[in-house]
């Protein structure tokens, strides 16, 4: 990797290979409290950036941080100051909705930015490579006989604390994956079709880059259409036209593959659509599956009202519903910031950041629809793209300068 400082440890390979064994592959393992998710892939990310905040201040890693890496962080401050002012004076209609913001926006933030980031000098992006391949792949299989088993038996294979929160019983019922006549959304091991699907197209980015087989490729790619989500179809379509002019060379070759891709995805939609019982008029709903209902009878004011309310699966009403236009502001700019340094800055061709890139807009893009950014993993993958990408800007950027 370009700008390695020190060797790789086997003691980090295994906590990176476990941390994306409950992070991708197991991300809903764990248990309750108070209806709240206790997640093992959450718990071991705390687990592990305290130990990392421990080892920086040993060995004085925080005279600065990486570059890009402190902007980044600084950028998410004007909402966390927000959110937690807010939270202060005013009541929340869904205590657990606010706590997951807070979790999302403050802790992991704090936790992957300033804790872990320094760390990723020592980053092994071929062991990176070979778990995400192994995680995503499990997960893409997984889900496909999931919906399969499904689709046969009426009923859903589960492993408790494992496949499943210890917590949640009734997952064919309580998680909007049912699409009617029997048929209901892939899954996989995140219990939600479009948390699955936004989360994959995060990850399909580097997921790309490290995988070269075409038939696994394939694979994920099925696995998405068989999320039955417009919001995940629409995200397809949008990565393939992306990737075809910012990820990949422009050849006529690509231009053809990427045509005749995209006209193999809209096939299997439209036979989807049909297997479904729909029509076109399934996808060209102008109330986005209901979506938009809540945005007429609400109220958008500047300033946070009331009461806390992240009500909408519209990511950005949701934010501007519980915090207001100056809200939404503010969450633009934390999420857009890392994404506008890897834009500009002078290593942009690097694929890795491109990539992290790219996965990092797949989410601002499915937010115009649908954007569960209060669920677990969405926002942890969000910020370890952005770090990962950075620090790789970074990286680049210490060997340019012979070191500091």
């Amino acid at each position: 990797m370009a700008g390695t400082i020190t060797t790789p440890s086997s003691r980090g390979n295994i906590t990176l290979a476990l941390l994306l064994a409950f992070l991708v592959a197991f991300p809903k393992s764990g248990f309750k409290v108070g209806g709240i998710p206790v997640t093992t892939g959450y718990v071991l990310l705390a687990c592990v950036a305290a130990a990392a905040l421990i080892m920086n201040l040993a060995n004085d890693r925080y005279t600065t941080l990486p570059r890009g890496i402190g902007a980044a962080y600084a950028a998410t401050l004007p909402l966390q100051a927000l959110l937690i002012v807010t939270a202060a004076l005013l009541p929340s209609v869904d205590a657990g909705n606010t706590l997951s913001f807070f979790v999302s926006f403050v802790c992991l933030p704090l936790a992957i930015y300033v804790f872990l980031a320094p760390q990723f000098a020592t980053l092994d992006t071929a062991a990176l490579g070979r778990y995400l391949r192994l995680c995503v792949s499990f997960v893409a299989v997984y889900g496909i006989f999931l919906f399969c088993y499904v689709l046969a038996r009426k009923s859903l294979f589960t492993i408790p604390m494992l496949t499943v929160n210890a917590g949640d019983t009734d997952i064919l019922d309580s998680k909007n994956i049912d699409r009617g006549g029997g048929i209901f959304k892939l899954i996989s091991t995140y219990n939600n079709g479009n948390i699955y699907g936004v989360c994959m197209l995060m990850l399909l980015p580097l997921y790309d880059l490290y995988q070269r087989s075409l038939f696994w490729r394939l694979l994920v790619r099925l696995s998405l259409l068989m999320t039955l989500s417009r919001t995940v179809w629409f995200g397809m379509l949008a990565y393939e036209l992306i990737a075809s002019v910012y990820l990949r060379k422009l050849t006529r070759s690509t231009l053809l593959l990427v045509t005749l891709s995209l006209a193999c995805a809209l096939a299997a939609m439209l036979y989807a659509l049909n297997w479904m019982g729909h029509d076109l008029s399934f996808i060209l709903d102008r109330s986005l599956g209901g979506r938009l209902d809540n945005i007429q009878i609400a109220r958008i004011t500047l300033a946070p009202g009331s009461e806390i309310s992240f009500s909408s699966e519209i990511m950005y009403f949701s934010v501007t519903s519980a915090l207001g236009l100056i809200g939404l502001a503010f969450f633009l700019i934390t999420m857009l910031a890392p994404i506008a340094m890897m834009a500009l800055g002078r290593h942009h061709r690097d694929p890795q950041v491109r990539a992290c890139l790219v996965g990092m807009l797949m989410l601002m893009i499915c937010g115009v629809s649908d954007g569960p950014i209060l669920l677990i993993p969405v926002m942890a993958f969000y910020w370890g793209l952005a770090a990962i990408g950075l620090r790789r800007r970074a990286a680049h950027e210490h060997d340019q300068h012979g070191g500091e």
